[in-house]
């Protein structure tokens, strides 16, 4: 099956936010509602149901910390209750980083098992790309877990970088027993992965909506993503 593209949703408001679901719900198979960087959802709770109900196409809802790249500056538990939120709304897929508190991890797991979504396990490495090595002995450790897909991305420094991802992806996307696989580089150097590894098997894949619109260095926008997975 074609790799699927995820378009991440982050407007300043949520008004914008709504905006571009409706959008996003025209080009994309998946819509990522990137909790952490739409503004004003904090103080109105009852907004994180009305975005999740919003999406005509299956809902990723992502609340990532700093340390991984997002925007989230509150404590594990905050978060937990916000990505909560959406998962009890319906969401159809939650993103869990590995390296989150195991209150974290636990509390979402519970919650994902009782409203039916699918976790997708992830790991973020924003200053460069680990050895084909390190990367066999993650996916094992995340698979332990028996997430739905783990996703694994990584910053490209150069070519080298790209070459160890798109092998990695070839290797493992489908590993009998094992999750769904999602991986690719960010970084200006790393756009070309996003392609090579969608067309090498990978599970999904992210685009933006649009040039400027980018919820990480090196997306593409989605109708172009998807000309280039077609060509």
């Amino acid at each position: 099956m074609a790799c699927r593209i995820a378009v991440p949703i982050m407007g300043k408001t949520i008004a914008e936010a709504k905006r571009q679901v409706a959008e996003a719900g025209k080009a994309a198979d998946l819509i990522e509602l990137r909790l952490d960087l739409i503004g004003g959802l904090l103080k109105k709770p009852g907004a994180v149901r009305m975005l999740v109900k919003a999406c005509s196409k299956p809902v990723i809802c992502t609340c990532r910390p700093l340390a991984e790249g997002g925007a989230f500056k509150g404590s594990e538990v905050e978060r937990a209750v916000f990505l909560g939120r959406a998962v009890v709304a319906g969401a159809d897929f939650a993103d869990v980083e590995f390296s989150s508190s195991s209150f974290f991890r636990k509390s979402i797991l519970s919650l994902a098992k009782e409203h039916g979504a699918k976790i997708i396990l992830s790991r973020h490495f924003l200053k460069g790309t680990p050895a084909k090595k390190s990367l066999a002995r993650l996916f094992s450790k995340m698979s332990s877990l028996r997430p739905f897909a783990i996703k694994i991305v990584c910053t490209s420094n150069g070519e080298k970088d790209n070459k160890t991802i798109l092998d990695f992806v070839a290797r493992h996307k489908n590993c009998k027993g094992k999750p769904k696989l999602i991986a690719f580089c960010m970084g200006r150097k790393g756009t070309a992965s996003r392609v090579e590894c969608a067309k090498a098997g990978a599970f999904l894949t992210f685009a933006s909506l649009a040039a400027g619109r980018e919820s990480s260095r090196g997306q593409i926008p989605v109708e172009g993503l998807r000309k280039l997975l077609h060509s």
